[in-house]
């Protein structure tokens, strides 16, 4: 019984296994007589009383086909958007469906199958097959073995367990291959039900009850396999329609269940409301925009190719580029063919925006990944190596050279002060660390500085959703600025390394206070986890192992008082006491020696770790990282 991801493996243990029970089986033929005959006369019965022979009639194949014709054929030809995948406990089953299927339907590459053990390079295949829309794949015949980590949600929505698994997390399991994101479609699960056998009426009944489980809660494992197991872990013979009765009592403990898991759904959709307008306001206060991360890889390539205009060419698609190698150096062009190279040979498409992977299905907008294009999200090696570039910018070079930090720009007026003349835009980077050198913080913000001659009008935090800045056009004009804006900086720089004082106090005073409430719960959590684990292994000690061992030693005493006639058993008798009397002493002493471990580290983690992780080392370091001082022009 023992779970084998290799269906062919598990076939031939079990026809070993199988000659193994039938050579022990011989010496009781004769007691048995009538039961053979019984089964005898029921293979007869259905056409199978030569071996290897096929069923006269096979009610459940019958009844697949009937599927077949209703959903997946028009006539004598296949409706194009339709696919079913059939689930089959065992690999013989599987070839048995194949055999059958192929000489109902004889057409090449119509019915495909997939098993554990399969050569990678073959499941990957027929998988592709049955995803492509295109191909003359229909029915996917598979086993449990093959069903892990195996998406087929693009084409397929139709799945029939002609084996249902006795395991409801199997069931689940294969259900998710096609319920999963990215289906477009409302998937249906066929299932056989009969009032005539009881197996097959009690495992209709758990497949019913796994959806009921699963509307209600979003999952299965916690409630029903504990229950499953509960039915059947003691009596394998017990009867399926009291195995039925048992069943129905799962709704208690689904409504027990749900009560504790407090499914509110107000409060989740106000936390998911919460969630996106954090989101939102992460994605503008760091300007994570499309626009933004485009800009960002444009500049860093044509910092290091004196060129951007020709770098990306939109492609028909208006999300879609095509990155222009030619006009790029030999490590720009190492990097882009090391990162987006495929198997096709050829350097794909890249989009900023997901967007570019959506698409209508049936009035659903569904992920669809693309072989021939990249999304260049910031976890890129593309976009890592231009943000590294500009990382490098902020130190020397190998000459001592310090690149510019500053920069001289044009934008229009704030509206509630049209009149101011410039702007001075301070961007700097927050650092805090705690007393076991854990980074605590680590921010960047940009703070605007409005000013009117020599009087500041306002001051607040700025970010990209407020407006761009312009770069100045025109030589002389742009040299003008320039020395405008150096006289501008001769007055205001004691101005901006004041603010940068009192930013360090008053977002350290912030963190502190902050950290004196996490400390507080941190504690508690802490403190609660190991009295938690401290009680779970004295438990553990108390009714598994003491007392489990207790009762061995006292039946190996019993059998030494009835045994003690013979002075070679009990000499024998006597040593397994004593060693089994050593092992308790051990056991005991080895659970003491953890608990004893786990309330000193409690003590060094209340008194020691946690005050020290909810400590600030210093101040809050908050470092310049540019200067932009910006003229403007009219209002906004």
């Amino acid at each position: 019984e023992e779970e084998r991801d290799n269906d062919q493996e598990l076939e031939e243990v079990t026809r070993s296994n199988n000659l193994v029970i039938g050579g022990w089986f011989r010496s009781f033929v004769s007691q048995t007589q009538k039961e053979l005959k019984a089964v005898d006369d029921a293979l007869i019965a259905i056409g199978m009383e030569k071996p290897n022979e096929k069923p006269k009639e096979d009610q459940r194949l019958s009844q697949l086909i009937s599927i077949i014709e209703r959903d997946l054929r028009q006539g004598k030809e296949w409706k194009s958007r339709e696919r079913l995948i059939v689930f089959t406990e065992y690999k013989t089953t599987l070839d048995y469906l194949e055999n059958a299927l192929k000489e109902k339907y004889p057409e090449n590459g119509n019915i495909q199958i997939l098993y554990g053990g399969m050569k990678s390079e073959d499941r990957e295949k027929i998988k592709s097959a049955f995803n492509d829309p295109n191909s003359s794949a229909r029915i996917l015949i598979g086993t449990d073995a093959a069903s892990e980590g195996l998406n087929l949600q693009e084409t397929a929505y139709r799945l029939l367990h002609f084996d249902i698994p006795w395991n409801p997390s199997r069931l689940e399991q294969r259900n998710g291959r096609l319920d999963r994101h990215g289906q477009s479609r409302d998937v249906i699960v066929y299932h056989f039900t009969s009032n005539d056998s009881s197996d097959l009426k009690f495992l209709a009944r758990v497949v019913e009850k796994v959806n009921q489980i699963r509307e209600d809660l979003g999952l299965v494992g916690q409630v029903f396999d504990r229950s499953f197991q509960r039915v059947f872990e003691d009596e394998g013979d017990r009867n399926a329609e009291i195995a039925i009765q048992e069943l129905e009592g799962l709704g208690k403990e689904v409504q027990d269940f749900k009560s504790k898991m407090n499914l509110d759904v107000l409060n989740f959709e106000a936390k998911a409301n919460d969630f996106y307008n954090v989101n939102s306001w992460f994605e503008k206060k760091a300007d994570l925009t499309e626009k933004a991360i485009q800009e960002t890889f444009l500049e860093a390539i044509a910092n290091q190719n004196s060129n951007k205009e020709n770098v990306l060419k939109l492609d028909t698609d208006s999300d879609i580029y095509r990155i222009q190698t030619s006009q790029l150096n030999s490590d720009w062009k190492t990097s882009i063919s090391n990162s987006l190279g495929n198997e096709l040979g050829s350097i794909p498409a890249i989009a900023f925006n997901a967007n570019a992977f959506i698409k209508i299905e049936d009035g659903r907008e569904v992920y669809r990944p693309r072989r021939d294009t990249v999304l260049m999200h910031l976890g890129h090696p593309l976009l890592r190596k231009a943000m590294g570039y500009f990382s490098r910018l902020r130190y020397p070079d190998k000459d001592g050279y310090f690149h510019r930090r500053w920069t001289v720009t044009q934008s229009t007026a704030p509206k509630e002060f049209s009149d101011a003349e410039f702007t001075i835009f301070v961007t700097t980077e927050e650092i805090a660390y705690n007393e076991l050198r854990e980074t605590l913080h680590n921010w960047v913000r940009t703070t605007a500085i409005v000013v009117k001659g020599e009087k500041e009008l306002s001051r607040y935090e700025w970010d990209a959703s407020m407006g761009n800045t312009q770069p100045i056009l025109g030589e002389t004009e742009k040299k003008n600025m320039v020395e405008k804006a150096k006289d501008i900086w001769g007055s205001w720089e004691e101005v901006v390394q004041k603010f940068l004082k009192v930013e360090e106090e008053n977002i350290s005073s912030k963190i502190e206070s902050y950290l004196r409430d996490e400390l507080k719960k941190s504690k508690e959590f802490e403190k609660e986890t190991y009295d938690s684990r401290i009680k779970e292994l004295q438990k553990t000690i108390e009714l598994n192992t003491t007392e489990k061992r207790k009762k061995e030693l006292e039946d190996m005493r019993k059998s030494l008082s009835q045994l003690a006639l013979f002075d070679e058993v009990t000499r024998d008798d006597k040593r397994n006491i004593q060693d089994l009397e050593e092992e308790i002493k051990r056991t005991q002493q080895q659970y003491r020696n953890l608990i004893t471990y786990l309330k000193s580290e409690k003590n060094r983690v209340l008194e020691e770790i946690v005050p020290k992780r909810y400590k600030l080392s210093d101040l809050v370091k908050v470092y310049p990282v540019g200067i932009e001082i910006s003229f403007h022009r009219g209002e906004k």
